[in-house]
């Protein structure tokens, strides 16, 4: 009888486990755009919902007040699609602490260097917008080349790139210029700030803007924090669900005209 007593005991804790597991460890649900879903196994429960891919419901973003500065001699605006910046939407582009590391993710734009020139790029300007009253320690930079209608191939990183703030408007000095010839480039512009441990995440979003030009923005999560799926580059409106195309940016520095090759002539 006391045998009978016990493999039923043992039967039935058994059962409680199984039903303790089931609850705990259901499977990963992405979530709405704009919000962290429970991200992939190992993800903090602690973040879902706290870390958001677009600026947090209540904080509305507001408009860049005037734009940077003009660039110091002899830097000139290279290219400039600093307009249309929307009045809502914006993404997330920001390096968190290792502990999320999961959630790291990075916003790109487009940009051609004409024929016959080359840009040697010494600032990066765009329009953020901070959850809080914590500013990036400093900035990621990166150039790529074009693949398709995406980023492709890394031509320039740039790590804890120093930057000066007024309002909305952020003008990031790159310590090495990057020099880019003729061609279709990417940028991609990373915060660097730790999301912290106080009610409301520390983040930083690049702002969207309401009109595309070349190519529409990119986006990307490598680790899948997000539970996006969009662990390499695609289009961004299509990742996070948003309705606006491209980022706002501008990029200074100098042009160098290129000695055309010799043409061979036919005698």
């Amino acid at each position: 009888m006391r045998r009978f007593a016990l493999r039923w005991g043992l039967v039935g804790m058994g059962a409680l486990l199984l039903v303790a597991l089931g609850w705990t460890l259901g499977p990963t649900r992405a979530a709405p755009p704009g919000q962290a879903g429970t991200g992939p196994a190992g993800a903090p429960a602690a973040q879902t919902g706290r870390l958001t891919l677009s600026n947090p419901p209540g904080a509305p973003a507001s408009q860049p007040g005037g734009g940077p500065p003009v660039p110091a001699a002899p830097n000139v605006v290279l290219y400039d699609q600093y307009d249309n910046a929307s009045a809502s939407q914006n993404t997330s582009s920001q390096q968190f602490e290792p502990t999320l590391a999961q959630y790291n993710d990075q916003g790109a734009d487009d940009f051609v260097v004409p024929g016959g020139v080359a840009w040697t790029v010494n600032e990066v300007d765009v329009v953020g917008d901070r959850s809080t009253t914590t500013s990036p320690a400093s900035f990621n930079v990166f150039f790529y080349a074009n693949s398709g209608t995406l980023p492709g191939t890394p031509v320039y990183t740039a790590t804890a790139q120093t930057y000066t703030r007024t309002g909305t408007d952020y003008v990031i000095s790159l310590a090495t210029p990057a020099v880019l010839a003729t061609g279709t480039y990417w940028v991609s512009v990373q915060a660097r700030l730790n999301a912290g441990t106080g009610g409301t995440a520390n983040q930083w979003y690049w702002r969207n803007r309401t009109v595309q030009s070349n190519n529409p923005a990119a986006w990307r999560n490598p680790g899948n924090g997000f539970a996006t799926n969009c662990t390499n580059w695609g289009v961004r409106s299509t990742c996070l669900g948003q309705s606006t195309p491209d980022q706002v940016f501008r990029l200074a520095g100098t042009v160098a005209g290129v000695t055309p090759s010799p043409t061979v002539t036919q005698t």
